[in-house]
């Protein structure tokens, strides 16, 4: 880090572990691979939306030992993703 194109060096980095990743489950399980559609990445920023937990179990399995990664939110309804709060409400009508 600290050159100008770490971060897109970085974010390549990572795309090619998770793609590698999301090209074997394909064959495995496309009903699992399916439910990885809404993870989404910036750069150092993960946002799973809907997976299950299944990036959460699978993580390690993803990327190198060496990779470590931090859970930022306290539950699964509020989140801070790229300095948003976001969070999900059930609202009656």
């Amino acid at each position: 880090m600290g050159t100008d194109p770490a971060p897109f060096m970085a974010n390549l980095f990572l795309y090619l572990y998770e793609k590698n990743f999301v090209l074997q489950l394909k064959k495995e399980n496309i009903i699992k691979a399916r439910k990885l559609a809404n993870v989404f990445r910036f750069i150092d920023e993960l946002c799973t939306i809907n997976d299950n937990d299944l990036f959460e179990n699978n993580f390690k399995s993803i990327y190198l030992a060496e990779m470590e990664l931090k859970k930022e939110n306290d539950g699964h309804n509020i989140v801070s993703f790229l300095d948003l709060d976001i969070s999900i409400k059930k609202i009656s009508i």
